[in-house]
């Protein structure tokens, strides 16, 4: 899944928030092997992880409340504050549930709301990032 954005430069990036449910999925649904593979991406520097940071908590907050419907907890929260305040327009996931519903703040004008990319539902082992219930995002490193 995320092999033509590795070889195009793209760095992917993994919010702390959402770091251990990853792992965590990668494991019951790929086996240990595969949550090796996982975690020695982010040793090896293929995959970096991202703090949430205080200027992320009000906008949290906002999408929790905002959309309380859903509900929409605070981890995919972050998931969408985070990318906002990086400039991030994709979000690698398996939730279509939240995250097509949900704009951004950084939308384009024509209102879409970013692309997401989908997961396969069995991945290859190498190509395996992040698969799961679970999210990672893009950057440009140029």
């Amino acid at each position: 899944m995320f092999a033509a954005l590795h070889v195009s430069s793209e760095t992917l990036l993994v919010p702390q928030t959402d770091f251990a449910e990853c792992a965590y999925t990668i494991q019951r649904q790929g086996g240990t092997a595969q949550e090796v593979l996982f975690l020695q991406s982010i040793a090896d520097g293929d995959l970096a992880l991202v703090e949430l940071v205080a200027e992320d908590m009000s906008r949290v907050i906002e999408l929790v409340d905002t959309y309380d419907d859903f509900p929409l907890g605070t981890t995919d929260a972050s998931m969408i504050a985070i990318p906002e305040r990086l400039g991030v327009t994709e979000i690698a996931t398996l939730d279509h549930r939240h995250f097509p519903n949900v704009r951004p703040r950084h939308a384009d004008s024509e209102g879409e709301p970013g692309t997401l990319l989908r997961a396969r539902t069995e991945p290859a082992p190498h190509d395996l990032r992040c698969h799961g219930d679970s999210s990672a995002a893009s950057q440009s490193s140029s």
